[in-house]
């Protein structure tokens, strides 16, 4: 207890955890990484399963999220209340339309443009219209195989969307 008593949402971002959901947070709220030597985009951040840019003598100094009119949403699918997310998602709608990110889903956090794309387009999530699971390919584990997930994301994305539409309005 005393390392998630310890830990900090940077330390979570070097991580680059898949089942972390701060990385994922980053991306949806379109969050700077700043380090010791730079400054980068968190799009950028994420090269692979707990793999970064980060060089072993840097370390992340700050976080900078932008403001931004769209109040976001999270929710995430765990056992129990303080466990690992096995699928998470989060939401956000802004004036340039909306931004969807997926936790746990693949080697990285990720964003589910084709539901950014058709809501976009006017096009709300149901039947024949994409739902967040758009080429995944996720990792089976002990809990969940990739099946569920891909059922978790899609029944997630349902309900993120609802949520941060219902906090928007």
């Amino acid at each position: 207890m005393q390392i998630r008593n310890r830990s900090t949402i940077g330390g979570s971002v070097a991580q680059a955890d898949p089942a972390g959901e701060y990385p994922t947070v980053c991306l949806v709220l379109d969050a700077e990484i700043v380090t010791t030597t730079r400054r980068m985009a968190a799009e950028d951040f994420f090269l692979g399963r707990f793999t970064t840019p980060l060089a072993d003598d840097e370390l992340i100094t700050e976080l900078v999220f932008p403001v931004t009119e769209g109040r976001p949403a999270y929710l995430k699918f765990c056992p129990r209340l303080f466990d690992w997310a096995l699928v998470g998602a989060a939401a956000q709608h802004t004036s340039r339309g909306w931004r969807i990110g997926l936790v746990n889903v693949s080697g990285i956090p990720v964003r589910a443009h084709a539901v950014e794309q058709a809501l976009g387009r006017g096009r709300w999530l149901c039947r024949g219209r994409p739902t967040g699971s758009e080429g995944l390919d996720p990792t089976p584990t002990l809990r969940a195989s990739a099946e569920y997930k891909l059922h978790l994301t899609q029944v997630l994305t349902g309900r993120v969307l609802g949520a941060a539409a219902t906090d928007t309005a």
